[in-house]
């Protein structure tokens, strides 16, 4: 895809916020209805014990995307004051030094908690019940943060490089390779079938 037909240096704030607007908020909503979807597949496909492991697991990866929403947030305002200023290779150099910090952010506590599972399982509040499938879900989830904070670095950064609908699309994709994956993983190949059903789903 060719990058998108936006000078940032000549187009009027109005002009820049309607080819901006649109294209943000789709590949937003997108990705919210990823998570929605995902609600709807593990409901059905796993049960409600699968629901309540991932709500126990989420709030590291809402901790995780403030991180990187800041971090990509940041960049992306101080690099494009670098290129207001003719300064491309400082620009070049802050958005390194923004997935260089991104990738310790998450590296560090995927390891951390790729290690101690069990511990941290039982920190996020898990009951003994659901604790072998949590423990389970955060060697699979844990190591996914940092493509995840990449991914969230990456389109601030495709903005600021003029292409909204690049990273639209990149949004969009993504969301439609998950939603495909899901339905795959759990209901053809029926991965999470061993989850130990609940008193309530046998009752």
């Amino acid at each position: 895809m060719q990058r998108d037909s936006i000078d940032l240096c000549t187009l009027n704030v109005f002009a820049l916020f309607r080819k901006y607007f649109v294209p943000t908020l789709l590949g937003m909503l997108g990705m919210a209805a990823v998570a929605a979807v995902d609600g709807i597949f593990v409901g059905h496909g796993v049960g409600s014990d699968g629901i309540a492991a991932i709500n126990i697991c989420i709030p590291l990866l809402m901790l995780l995307t403030g991180a990187g929403l800041m971090i990509g947030t940041g960049c992306s305002v101080v690099a494009s004051i670098q290129l207001s200023r003719g300064k491309h290779k400082a620009a070049r150099l802050n958005v390194t030094q923004a997935f260089l910090l991104a990738t310790t952010v998450a590296l560090v506590p995927s390891v951390w908690v790729m290690a101690s599972a069990e511990a941290t399982a039982k920190a996020l509040g898990t009951s003994q019940h659901l604790l072998p499938i949590v423990k389970d879900y955060l060697l699979w989830f844990a190591p996914s943060w940092v493509f995840h904070i990449w991914a969230t670095i990456s389109l601030f950064v495709i903005r600021l490089d003029g292409a909204p609908k690049l990273a639209m699309a990149c949004s969009l994709i993504s969301a439609a390779i998950n939603l495909i994956l899901d339905w795959w993983f759990i209901f053809p190949l029926d991965m999470g079938s061993w989850v130990p059903p609940s008193p309530r789903r046998s009752a």
